[in-house]
Parts: C-alpha cells; sequence; structure tokens
C-alpha cells in the first residue's frame, strides 16, 4: 500500500460524509489504520458538538467498505477525533489554530534549541511566525519535525 494513494481515498470517502481527514497512520506492516477525523465545519476547538461516537461509527462503516473495495489491507481499524492536543501538519492547520498555544520540534536547531512551546502567530504561505518566553521566530514548514497544540484545561 502506498501512502499516498491512501490519503486522498481518505479525504474523499471522509468528505463525503461531512467530515475531514485531520490525520491518519498505518502502523505495524498494516496492521492498524487509524484515522482522526474532524466536522467539516468545525472552524475551531471552540465548536461545539466535535466528533461523537455516532460520527466515530458512520466514518468507520463507509471506511470498511471503501478499503476492502480497493483492496487496502489492516487487521484494525480505529476511527477518532484528533483530540485536543492534536498534530499541526500542514500550514492549514497552523493558519486554523493561529493564536493558539503550541509545542514545536524543530529538524535543525536554532540557538541550540529545537524544541519550543509558545503561539502561533501568523501563517505566510509554508512560513510560520511563532511566539515563545524568549521571543519570536519565523519558520518553514519543510524545517518542521512535528507539532502539537497545548490543549487549555
Amino acid at each position: 500500500m502506498v501512502l499516498s494513494t491512501l490519503e486522498p481515498l481518505l479525504e474523499r470517502t471522509l468528505r463525503s460524509l461531512g467530515y475531514r481527514l485531520a490525520d491518519f497512520e498505518y502502523l505495524s506492516n498494516g496492521n492498524m489504520l487509524r484515522v482522526f477525523i474532524e466536522k467539516l465545519d468545525e472552524v475551531s476547538l471552540a465548536t461545539t458538538g466535535g466528533i461523537t461516537l455516532a460520527d466515530c461509527e458512520s466514518a468507520s462503516r463507509q471506511l470498511q467498505r471503501v478499503l476492502e473495495v480497493e483492496g487496502i489491507r489492516y487487521e484494525r481499524l480505529e476511527v477518532s477525533s484528533p483530540g485536543l492536543d492534536r498534530k499541526l501538519k500542514r500550514a492549514a492547520d497552523f493558519a486554523r489554530f493561529t493564536g493558539h498555544q503550541a509545542q514545536v520540534r524543530l529538524r535543525h536547531p536554532l540557538n541550540g534549541r529545537r524544541n519550543f512551546t509558545g503561539v502561533v502567530r501568523s501563517v505566510q504561505g509554508e512560513t510560520i511566525d511563532f511566539e515563545f518566553d524568549g521571543g519570536r521566530f519565523a519558520f518553514d514548514m519543510a524545517d518542521l519535525e512535528r507539532a502539537r497544540l497545548v490543549p487549555k484545561l
């Protein structure tokens, strides 16, 4: 299974149900497919409702059918919400959560550091403006190793 063909398939299938693919993981040599969904009309973390168990069940049933027809092998499928500490993987994710706190890990050190916790200030194309306790800097998405939102509890 080529991951580059799986992602568009998941996106199309979920979009037809009113969901957006937030992320997915294809683990353990195809034994586990984990899919994280959110509602298409969900604009911010403050949106009421969020993903329900019924949403996960509906998406799971449809994905099982489509994956079988497409011949994609897996032993276990999990469908869930990306959670409050969701991953930020695309520039669009950062743009959507401008003003929110995030943990960022860069591929290469910046002034001897790779890990930062701060606030997403703005997004220009593939460049993220990020403010943290020691100042402010911009990084390109290509320099990002991983990032997650920091939930407000």
